[in-house]
């Protein structure tokens, strides 16, 4: 089987992406659950698939996942 590495370029791209993740996650101490990792891109595809990573981009993902969070789960703003 023949091993083929990531160059400099797409591993910085790649380490970009995990870090939005973990950052949209909270930066969970590991093990990290993959359950989790799948809901977060679920709520928000379109956010952690981009490569735009600047603050009001992030912000409006952050209100979009909170949002499709309460209307499934209504009783999340009553615990709160």
């Amino acid at each position: 089987m023949k091993t083929s590495l990531v160059s400099g370029h797409e591993a910085e791209d790649i380490q970009n992406q995990v870090r939005k993740v973990l950052r949209g996650l909270g930066n969970p101490e590991p093990p990290l659950r993959l359950d989790d990792v799948r809901e977060l891109l679920r709520l928000d595809r379109q956010y952690y698939k981009s490569t735009d990573d600047g603050v009001l981009r992030e912000f409006v993902s952050r209100m979009q996942i909170a949002g499709k969070q309460v209307l499934s789960r209504p009783m999340l703003v009553i615990d709160a």
